[in-house]
């Protein structure tokens, strides 16, 4: 979202804009350093050191923002280049009383930033939140595969076929009558377009192939439907009442009764569609959604664990947390890990509030919410098959931060991939991640 180029905008009256990186400070610039790309190929622990003192402050800032401050915080960019997070407010006296407040939330307050934005965070949720629900109800002339909020508080920004065409058309779907009170947000915050594709579910494969109980993040999982067998990723263990779950991505395993899933079968690595071997998972017992997440009953008593395997051993994914842009994550699809791709790092987010549709083999279309990132270097980051493995950052030696399950792509093997975050698929199961330290 912050490398663009020109793109349609509408906001009442429409006008043409390019979006821009935060501007860095003078002061600040000395600290420029490293450019994130040379971040990115840092080793692991090294980018824990740098990354997790704004990672703290930014999780304090936007906790405190959304609770106490929602008329007028923005968000919030790790500008790990700079060592700073940039904090964007509506007004910057009330930004300074927000970092006041994140300092007794434990944040570094040294770090940050403040930048003034045109929106709060709350005006533009509500506002892209109502252009989804419009363009998949048909409601206005748009076909809308994405809308994200701005990380700098701009606007909403819309992903069409053709940019020109929708600016044309939400112009007079919001000069006609009744589209005004119907999108009454949506029509008093600023629009911008870019030109894009729908999203695809990532839902082909998973990681490790064969796996017994305690099933991990990783772990290659698949079921049989009529000739056909379906392959996905698990992403977490989830625990509730004592009882084991693992979750994976909404759109793997969909059917009318309760779908049974398995590891991978036959030759290691060959998502052929030969079940010899696999070991049972359990059953789907739950599906939501807004985060693409499903439910596999496991069973009681360890029998799936919040690890995965990027060592190429167990490590615990002992937190959770939300991705904030500008940070830096992972994912550990299956796909990926048998074509030779490993564990892709370096995955920058670029939009930590963006919502997309997703259409489901049946023909149903569900509107999913979460964050967008991008391989920093341009390369593979995501591959049919990784969906529902695990997005995490590195938040210790050997302990890892659960950030999300991967959800969608624009390409196959390329370098930008869509996930759901943690702490909202935990809400919705009213559940806890379940790590073996």
């Amino acid at each position: 979202m912050h490398f663009r180029g020109k793109a349609a905008a509408v906001a009442l009256g429409l006008t043409f804009t390019s979006i821009a990186a935060p501007t860095v400070s003078a002061e600040s610039r000395q600290h420029n350093v490293k450019s994130i790309q040379e971040i990115a190929r840092m080793p692991l622990a090294a980018q824990q050191k740098l990354l997790n003192p704004l990672r703290a402050l930014a999780g304090a800032v936007d906790g405190t923002g959304k609770r106490r401050f929602a008329s007028t915080y923005s968000n919030v960019y790790i500008d790990a280049p700079s060592n700073q997070v940039v904090v964007y407010v509506t007004d910057l006296k009330a930004g300074r009383g927000l970092l006041q407040e994140a300092r007794r939330a434990g944040g570094d307050v040294r770090l940050a930033r403040l930048e003034r934005s045109s929106y709060s965070h709350a005006a533009l949720d509500a506002a892209a939140d109502q252009m989804m629900k419009a363009s998949l109800r048909h409601q206005i002339p748009v076909d809308i595969y994405a809308a994200a909020v701005a990380t700098d508080g701009s606007g909403v920004e819309a992903t069409v076929a053709d940019p020109a065409s929708a600016q044309s058309a939400l112009q007079q779907s919001f000069a006609a009558k009744g589209h005004s009170s119907l999108l009454n947000n949506a029509s008093h915050v600023k629009i911008t377009f870019e030109k894009g594709v729908p999203k695809k579910p990532a839902t082909w494969s998973d990681a490790r192939w064969n796996d017994k109980k305690p099933f991990i993040a990783g772990d290659v999982l698949s079921s049989v439907d009529g000739n056909f067998v379906h392959y996905c990723t698990a992403g977490m263990s989830i625990v509730s009442k004592g009882h084991d779950f693992l979750v994976t991505a909404g759109h793997c395993f969909r059917g009318p009764d309760r779908v049974q899933v398995y590891t991978g079968g036959g030759d290691k690595g060959q998502f052929d569609g030969n079940t010899t071997g696999a070991n049972y998972v359990g059953d789907v017992v739950g599906q939501e959604p807004e985060t693409d997440s499903e439910i596999i009953d496991s069973g009681d008593g360890n029998t799936s664990n919040s690890d995965e395997g990027d060592l190429n051993s167990y490590v615990p994914m002992t937190s959770s947390a939300y991705s904030h842009a500008g940070d830096l994550v992972c994912q550990d699809g299956a796909w990926s890990y048998f074509s030779g791709h490993g564990v892709p790092c370096g995955i920058k987010v670029v939009d930590d509030d963006i919502r997309w549709n997703l259409k489901y083999d049946d023909g149903e279309t569900v509107t999913v919410r979460g964050v967008k990132g991008t391989k920093t270097d341009g390369g593979w980051a995501i591959h049919t098959g990784d969906s529902g493995g695990a997005v995490f950052s590195i938040s210790g030696s050997n302990e890892r931060q659960s950030r999300g399950i991967m959800s969608a792509e624009d390409s196959e093997g390329g370098p930008t991939v869509y996930w759901t975050e943690t702490p909202d698929i935990l809400s919705k199961w009213y559940a806890q991640l379940n790590p073996a330290t």
